[in-house]
């Protein structure tokens, strides 16, 4: 258990069920790990999108990878690749920001609880507030997550506010 779990997460593929607190987290969104790493933890392995193929922490998630000793195993794969994720042994997948569909999902999830791409939106298309609340749901950091997500909006408005240029701008 622990506080969180066991928790459900309801997906547009399916139900994840997240017994305790994952220890081995696999990241197979595009960019899900950014948001794995900026909640404390390190997963086990991140899925390749952009730059250069050894790579999967960019520049802007180091410090907060460095602060938790992350050193995810690149998982390069142009579609999901089961038997590359079931390598990594893991305890969660989390596939918020992935090509996961109806083919995928359902074996992925035989290897672990697979949290897929949100309800109620397009493939691909929920805003990074949504994709970081899933993420701290399946990490049972409800709260770390909401107040990432408050924290960066201030941060937006305020960098708004200090440009009298930017109002009312979008």
């Amino acid at each position: 258990g622990g506080a969180g779990f066991p928790g459900t997460i309801e997906g547009k593929l399916g139900a994840a069920t997240i017994p305790q607190a994952p220890q081995r987290v696999v990241s197979v969104g595009y960019t899900d790990h950014d948001a794995i790493l900026a909640l404390g933890v390190a997963p086990v392995a991140a899925r390749y999108w952009y730059g250069d193929e050894e790579v999967v922490v960019q520049p802007w998630a180091q410090a907060a990878a460095q602060a938790v000793g992350a050193a995810p195993a690149v998982l390069n794969m142009s579609s999901v690749e089961p038997e590359k994720i079931a390598a990594q042994r893991p305890d969660l997948v989390i596939g918020l920001y992935s090509d996961l569909d109806a083919q995928s999902y359902p074996v992925v999830s035989a290897v672990a609880p697979t949290v897929g791409p949100p309800r109620g939106f397009d493939d691909y298309g929920a805003p990074w507030q949504e994709y970081t609340r899933e993420t701290g749901r399946a990490l049972g950091k409800e709260a770390e997550a909401e107040k990432l997500v408050t924290d960066l909006e201030a941060r937006f408005v305020a960098a708004r506010d200090a440009d009298p240029q930017w109002k009312g701008r979008s």
